[in-house]
């Protein structure tokens, strides 16, 4: 019977119904914290596979993982899986396309909104008996404002899609290599360059992966481009932006404010000086986590471990990331095998 690690670490575990259908073929040894690298290293040689959360599966690791066949990642993000050592391994590397966009959208209106009408400042203000003094400030509305949107894969056309329909804003997204045009033609989107988005968009929104074209994108100069009223939103890596640049851009008001689910280091230190200032809110990095979206993921992943297993590729929107060690893997172990 083949033996997979599920390591989460601060991510919610799997559902219990996807845990029960792996448990019919497999193994199953659940880890109960985050794996450092050395007790990865000390752990990962008995495993078959890896339903992975946070841990980082490093180059020191996965060479350590002498009998491992497939990574399975829970979610869209690889950047803490070296994939190159995978791939010169022979191990399969999956993660999953589409099935947490809209609701990692549902959490970028959450925090559009929010940062807005300054939700966490009202509520401190109700419970602290100052109700006049926030009554009387001004808030603007978000109907009819521009949005600009940098990543447009399916997290950044879910949130298109509420934009225009529900809030009747003008989307913007940039021109890059990524770009395509159905999904342009499907959104109603505006293709400017990414300046042009900077200078002209009410709230900016980051949802690329991070990878070495979009680290640090997001600058000091990045950040003098955008109009002294906008909001910057980042629901994608906490490295695509200077954090050090965005703080003195908030305190000194050069933008209006920011929502972070998402930071350089998580959790942050204590005496982080973004945690001082009121012109910024913060999820901890749960924008694709609800128990609906869990519990559909997490059946969906495994039933795509066990066709692997049985060589059978995966359908969407399970994505193979090295296709072709994915096929001659399936090849090896398929049914004509």
């Amino acid at each position: 019977m083949k033996r997979i690690l599920v390591a989460m670490g601060d991510i919610p575990p799997p559902h219990s119904d996807g845990l029960d259908i792996l448990r019919t073929e497999m193994q199953v040894d659940v880890a109960t914290h985050l794996l450092t690298e050395d007790e990865l290293v000390q752990r990962i040689g008995s495993y078959n596979a890896v339903l992975l959360g946070a841990p980082r599966l490093t180059r020191r690791v996965l060479l350590a993982a002498d009998n491992l066949e497939l990574i399975s990642r829970g979610g869209i993000g690889v950047d803490n899986i070296d994939i190159p050592t995978a791939t010169e391994k022979g191990v399969v590397v999956t993660n999953v396309l589409d099935t947490l966009s809209k609701t990692v959208a549902e959490h970028t209106f959450m925090f559009i909104l929010g940062i807005t009408r300054d939700i966490v400042v009202g509520d401190r203000s109700v419970r602290t008996g100052r109700w006049k003094e926030f009554a009387k400030i001004g808030h603007h509305e978000i109907i009819g404002k521009t949005i600009g949107i940098i990543g447009f894969g399916g997290i950044g056309v879910a949130v298109a899609d509420i934009a225009r329909k529900g809030f009747e804003m003008k989307v913007l997204t940039n021109q890059n290599r990524h770009l395509r045009q159905e999904r342009i033609e499907s959104t109603g989107a505006t293709v400017v360059s990414l300046d042009e988005l900077l200078r002209q968009s009410d709230y900016v929104v980051l949802c690329v992966p991070l990878n070495s074209e979009s680290e640090r994108m997001i600058g000091e100069r990045e950040l003098a481009l955008m109009k002294p009223g906008s909001y910057l939103i980042n629901v994608a890596r906490g490295k695509v932006v200077d954090q050090d640049a965005l703080y003195r851009a908030l305190s000194g008001k050069r933008i209006a404010g920011a929502a972070l689910d998402v930071l350089t280091k998580q959790p942050p230190d204590p005496d982080d000086p973004l945690l001082k200032l009121d012109n910024v809110i913060f999820t901890p990095h749960d924008a694709a986590i609800t128990l609906e979206t869990g519990r559909y993921t997490s059946i969906l992943i495994a039933n795509s471990i066990l066709d692997i297993f049985h060589g059978r590729k995966p359908s969407y929107p399970v994505n193979l990331l090295n296709p072709r060690v994915a096929e001659a893997y399936l090849r090896k172990v398929g049914p004509g095998a």
